[in-house]
């Protein structure tokens, strides 16, 4: 069996570098541009701040049978469930590099709660998103409450 020096080695070896083969249970670091954030916030009836003028939205997923697992990021500590993105390889793409280490779950201001939103995995891939990378030891985002969408 061959023996690999670090995460990124295991990362490189395993996905291949790209977004579409990345494991089925596995969590990864995505952003989503301003361009898709209107759509999504119409699609999951939520806020993700583009009425602020926001740029970017850091998300964590992942990948379940046929679907996503999405838990948004934003550096606000409303939600109190903080995310230390040194568990994750945050890539060199510029929308992934400046991002903050410390992020919070970001809480649905429309529900009141902090969430885990459920996308068919045919919808989420019409939505355009940078990837990072994978992610490891975050397995508290399993026991958000889920909003299932179709």
């Amino acid at each position: 069996m061959e023996k690999l020096k670090s995460f990124e080695e295991l990362f490189e070896k395993k996905v291949g570098g790209e977004k579409g083969l990345i494991a089925s249970g596995e969590r990864f670091l995505g952003v989503f541009s301003y361009k898709i954030l209107p759509e999504l916030e119409r699609y999951l009836r939520t806020d993700l701040g583009t009425y602020r003028g926001r740029f970017k939205r850091p998300f964590i997923c992942r990948k379940e049978e046929d679907f996503y697992a999405v838990v948004f990021l934003t550096t606000k500590p409303y939600s109190k469930r903080m995310v230390n993105l040194e568990l994750c390889n945050r890539g060199d793409k510029p929308a992934c590099r400046n991002l903050e280490i410390n992020c919070f779950v970001l809480r649905d201001r429309n529900r009141g709660e902090v969430l885990a939103y459920v996308v068919p995995e045919y919808r989420f891939k019409e939505f355009e998103f940078d990837f990072c990378g994978s992610c490891r030891d975050l397995e508290f985002l399993d026991s958000l409450r889920r909003e299932r969408f179709s």
